[in-house]
């Protein structure tokens, strides 16, 4: 089964979000969602990164008419839009299949164009351990890039 999550630094803050799969086949945010300072420690993160794939699951329902996959987050966050969250933002995402970890970092095309995989800087982790896994996230976060100027729009 596959598990996924992600990681985005926002603000200072790093956000750690559990992503289930629905039904019909698309991924919400609907698990654990840890806010964690930037200078958080790596077995933090790592924990915090454990868990929220643990969470990730199949089967989980559709938001609600009207909301939108990642409305669990804005609303901890008190923020509005998702493009309001993403001004600024740098992302890296966590597949995990089995033993098999890919971290990801990811482009901020801003509200128009979203996050994109930057799959050619992929790294992929066999059974890592939970302070593997937070260092290869701290690396993809380091190679995820934003958009000047647009990353709000």
């Amino acid at each position: 089964m596959t598990q996924l999550a992600t990681t985005d630094l926002r603000g200072g803050e790093l956000i750690v979000c559990s992503f289930s799969q629905t039904g019909p086949g698309f991924w919400i945010a609907d698990g654990p969602f840890f806010r964690l300072p930037e200078t958080a420690r790596d077995d933090q993160l790592g924990t915090a990164l454990e868990n929220a794939l643990g969470a990730s699951r199949t089967g989980a329902s559709p938001p609600p008419r009207g909301s939108t996959p990642f409305d669990p987050v804005l609303r901890e966050l008190r923020l509005r839009s998702y493009g309001e969250y993403m001004r600024g933002t740098l992302s890296a995402g966590i597949t995990r299949d089995g033993d098999q970890v890919v971290v990801t970092p990811r482009h901020n095309g801003g509200r128009r164009t979203g996050f994109t995989e930057l799959l050619d800087q992929s790294e992929t982790l066999t059974g890592p351990s939970p302070l593997a896994l937070a260092l290869a996230v701290r690396r993809a976060l380091a190679r995820a890039t934003r958009d000047s100027g647009t990353a709000g729009d």
